[in-house]
C-alpha cells in the first residue's frame, strides 16, 4: 500500500444526497478543538500514524465521521442514523482524490464531545494500485484533547508533525 493511501485514510477518518456541503438534519455534532485520532486499517496490517484534527463547528458539518474521503463535498451519500441503543449507523459513498469510489458502512459509538470510536467496513472501486481495491477494515478511537492549539484553523490535520488542511491547501 502506498504511503500516500495511508494518509488519505487517516485525514478521513477519522465519517444526504448530492453534493453534500453541510450538516444533514439529526446529524451529530462532535465537540469543537482538537482531536487526537488513532487508526487501524486491516487489523493492523498497514502501520498507520495517529493524528490529530482541529475541528470547530463549520468543520465538523464540512466533514465524515468516518468513511475514505472527509469531505462530504466528494461524496454523493453520506447518512447517519441514530439507533436504539445510542450509537449512530453511518454510510458514505465517496469519490477520493484519485478517482476511486469508496462505499462505506460502520458504527459510531461515543459522547462525541470527549470520545468516540469507529468501526466500519469500506469497500473501494476503481483504484489505480490492486492493493487499494476491494474490502478494509477501518477502526478509529478518537479522543478530544483540548481546545485547537494557536494557529490552527477548522480542519487542519496532523501527521507525523506534518500539518494539511483537508479544505485547502497552505
Amino acid at each position: 500500500m502506498r504511503a500516500a493511501w495511508g494518509l488519505t485514510m487517516v485525514i478521513l477518518v477519522a465519517g444526504a444526497a448530492g453534493a453534500v456541503a453541510g450538516q444533514t438534519k439529526g446529524d451529530p455534532d462532535r465537540r469543537p478543538g482538537l482531536w487526537t485520532m488513532k487508526l487501524t486499517y486491516d487489523d493492523g496490517a498497514y502501520k498507520i500514524p495517529d493524528s490529530t484534527m482541529c475541528l470547530d463547528a463549520k468543520s465538523d458539518r464540512r466533514t465524515t465521521l468516518v468513511g475514505a474521503q472527509m469531505r462530504r463535498s466528494r461524496c454523493s451519500e453520506y447518512s447517519v442514523a441514530r439507533q436504539a441503543d445510542g450509537s449512530w449507523s453511518v454510510r458514505t459513498v465517496c469519490v477520493l482524490n484519485g478517482g476511486e469510489k469508496s462505499v462505506t458502512t460502520g458504527r459510531v459509538t461515543g459522547d462525541l464531545a470527549s470520545a468516540y470510536d469507529v468501526v466500519a467496513e469500506s469497500e473501494t472501486t476503481g483504484a489505480k494500485w490492486s492493493s487499494e481495491n476491494g474490502r478494509h477494515a477501518i477502526r478509529i478511537s478518537a479522543r478530544w484533547t483540548g481546545p485547537c492549539l494557536a494557529g490552527q484553523r477548522g480542519g487542519d490535520v496532523t501527521v507525523n508533525g506534518r500539518t494539511s488542511n483537508v479544505f485547502s491547501s497552505r
